[in-house]
């Protein structure tokens, strides 16, 4: 099965995999496909909770690259992302 997105902590496969049930001895399976914009709305959601639990965690720079990722993919959660995210680099100490 091929990846479609890969982060270090998850990843989303292109084709789902199912069992099928048959006679002993026999074995069938059958793959799903599944569509790119649920994968996407997906990605798109399981990024934006990932910075959430980054932020929540104290791994700040990885919140802010996963937020910068929500932004990338523009959908539902950009416009939230890009206030948290400002509001996060406004609270950083200057450098």
């Amino acid at each position: 099965m091929g990846k479609l997105f890969t982060n270090r902590e998850f990843s989303i496969s292109a084709v789902s995999w199912n069992s099928d049930f048959v006679a002993p001895g026999q074995s069938a399976v059958t793959l799903t496909l599944v569509s790119f914009n649920s994968l996407a709305i997906a990605s798109l959601k399981g990024t934006w909770y990932l910075a959430n639990t980054q932020l929540q965690l104290g791994m700040t720079q990885e919140a802010i690259e996963s937020m910068e990722r929500v932004i990338e993919l523009d959908g539902s959660f950009s416009r939230v992302a890009k206030n948290k995210l400002e509001s996060i680099r406004q609270q950083q100490p200057a450098s």
